[in-house]
């Protein structure tokens, strides 16, 4: 919703006014004068989360009080002027006009419910996956193994295809690391927990499901997929966003459509997570206002959504909003930037600074201003902060996601994702700890080789790189 200062003002005063008894609408700030577009930003936000806890049936319960909110829009409208003063669409600031080039997606347009591949050559479990069944434990020690198991072919080819999982090792640190981590209890889901790491780990256990064909391992992701729905209440778009991901992967290496019911709900439960309201927000809109690692994470799960769904239109808006925070103003220009202090041009903020930008004599090509300005105000050298690996880590899988459904993402706004990496490199900020994962991901685009060691950590809403992307595309 965008809305003018002073109808913004009357319009949060009267709906104050219409909901006698309703003693959840509070608003610490001033409604009727904004002092400055920071005051406007608040009362902006404000009225977007209402009208979507409105929608959610969070507020306003009874009839009387949405006919009640509904008319007071309508008399603000009759006595404002024309009804795009008030309030107009997000398309507002979105072109749908400008025409997206596409290349020929990597995923496939017709999925594979249950395909085997009968030239795969596999190996026959040799370790035992923790937790299993007391009884799947004992009929395992019994079994002795004479046929190679087959791996059902990937539902969609989202993150990689058969053809891919087919040239990828089954030896070394890389793959040894991301057997020991399939192996491993992953507790048990909780996308309301920014910082847990059960969606790497079913990620783990989903792609070494796919390149040795072991149905334990498949078992496992799906008790976890099942178990994930709802458990994101209560928390936050930072939350969700960092975690959904990679289970929306993992679903379609291991074909969860081939069991149509458990996808039913899987299904049921990416739908709602569009728009479901969580401390305020829904993943839609961070995505589309923050131009930060909120808006890059919630931009990489509303991503995986789309393609799982098959969604052709929320894919195309996604990408659209992606290529604003990339710097293409004239394609979306709806985020709600915080300090400008390492903007180059304050009056174009972008999410990523573009080329030949300086401030000061120095280089900011690349620098990431929301993350920057987390350190503080601009000097040189800047002060330390993690944030913009971080961002990068949403923004990197965001951009593979829809590279592969055919959008030329790593290439857009003069490789600002390569230029935004080697800025981190020029001012000596390597990637560190979950964020080590990233180089070859970056090297796999670009066909670059930016520095990256193995094994690595996962990150936070993805991972095991340094095995499943540890070749440039460009030597395939």
């Amino acid at each position: 919703m965008i809305v003018s200062y002073n109808v913004l003002a009357r319009l949060l005063c009267a709906v104050q006014a219409e909901s006698p008894g309703n003693k959840e609408i509070k608003y610490e700030f001033n409604c009727v004068h904004p002092d400055s577009v920071n005051d406007f930003a608040r009362m902006r936000k404000q009225l977007e989360r209402l009208i979507f806890q409105i929608r959610q049936g969070q507020r306003y319960r009874n009839v009387v009080h949405v006919a009640a909110f509904c008319g007071v829009i309508a008399a603000l409208a009759m006595s404002c002027g024309p009804a795009s003063d008030l309030i107009s669409s997000n398309d507002k600031k979105i072109d749908k006009n400008i025409p997206l080039p596409r290349t020929t997606p990597v995923i496939r347009a017709t999925p594979t419910l249950a395909a085997q591949d009968p030239a795969l050559t596999l190996t026959s479990p040799s370790e035992e996956i923790n937790p299993l069944p007391t009884e799947a434990k004992d009929d395992l020690q019994r079994l002795t193994v004479t046929a190679q198991p087959l791996a059902m072919e990937p539902y969609l080819g989202m993150w990689l295809t058969r053809e891919e999982l087919n040239r990828l090792p089954m030896s070394g640190p890389a793959w040894e690391n991301l057997k020991g981590a399939a192996n491993k209890d992953p507790g048990l889901p909780d996308l309301s927990n920014q910082s847990q790491l059960n969606n790497v780990y079913i990620l783990a256990k989903a792609l070494v499901y796919a390149r040795t064909g072991d149905p334990l391992y498949r078992d496992q992701v799906v008790l976890n997929l099942m178990a994930a729905p709802g458990t994101e209440q209560g928390g936050r778009t930072l939350a969700l966003g960092r975690e959904l991901v990679a289970y929306i992967v993992a679903a379609d290496l291991i074909n969860l459509p081939a069991d149509p019911d458990k996808d039913r709900i899987f299904r049921d439960w990416l739908r709602r997570t569009y728009e479901e309201l969580l401390d305020g927000r829904t993943l839609q809109m961070t995505h589309e206002t923050r131009p930060n690692n909120w808006g890059t994470h919630a931009g990489a799960s509303r991503a995986a959504i789309a393609i799982y769904l098959q969604d052709e239109a929320e894919l195309d808006r996604t990408a659209r909003i992606f290529m604003g925070y990339l710097g293409n103003r004239d394609i979306y220009d709806g985020f709600e930037f915080g300090k400008l202090w390492w903007q180059s041009d304050k009056n174009n903020p972008v999410g990523i600074n573009p080329v030949g930008a300086t401030m000061d004599g120095h280089s900011i090509d690349g620098a990431l201003p929301e993350e920057m300005r987390r350190g503080g105000k601009f000097r040189w050298p800047p002060k330390e902060t993690g944030y913009p690996w971080e961002a990068l880590q949403g923004a990197l899988v965001q951009a593979e996601l829809l590279h592969r459904a055919g959008y030329l993402t790593w290439e857009w706004e003069d490789r600002a994702l390569l230029r935004a990496a080697q800025f981190l490199y020029d001012i000596g900020w390597p990637p560190e700890g979950d964020d080590e994962w990233l180089p070859s991901l970056i090297n796999y685009a670009y066909g670059t080789e930016c520095s990256s060691s193995t094994p690595v950590r996962p990150g936070k809403n993805m991972g095991w790189t340094d095995w499943s992307h540890s070749r440039s595309r460009f030597s395939e």
